[in-house]
């Protein structure tokens, strides 16, 4: 998908002279599944994985609704990348208002600042047409 061809477009940006910076693409259910497997052993890592590369791609955020503790990991990730401006892509389908309520179990306040943080200085691409997964 989009999110794909983005990131193969910033590897072969790399290819030019940046080869010391790390991208990293991740499904975002992957994220979330593993941000909720995390209570105590490997946290570290997890969050290390996805705060260290230079560029992070979260492909479909929003398809899986986080616990409230998978969405407080996944606040932590966001708000230290947004403090130490390191970059993040991420494709949705839903509009802010709906990924924030998507996000939202329990906790709405941490769900409204992740999307905050997403949204803060960005540019919005919408992408319209027909599924092409979809066969007619």
């Amino acid at each position: 998908g989009f999110a794909s061809a983005l990131a193969m477009a910033i590897l072969d940006t790399f290819k030019d002279g940046f080869s010391r910076y790390t991208l990293r693409y991740e499904y975002s259910r992957d994220v979330i599944s593993q941000l909720q497997g995390i209570f105590e052993g490997g946290k570290k890592d997890v969050l290390d994985r996805l705060y260290t590369c230079d560029v992070l791609v979260l492909d479909d955020l929003g398809k899986e609704q986080p616990t409230e503790y998978a969405a407080s990991m996944l606040f932590e990730i966001i708000d230290m990348r947004y403090r130490d401006l390191k970059p993040i892509v991420v494709t949705t389908n839903f509009t802010r208002g709906e990924l924030g309520e998507r996000l939202a179990r329990k906790d709405k306040a941490t769900a409204e600042s992740i999307v905050s943080r997403l949204c803060d200085g960005v540019e919005v691409v919408d992408m319209y047409g027909q599924d092409v997964r979809v066969t007619v």
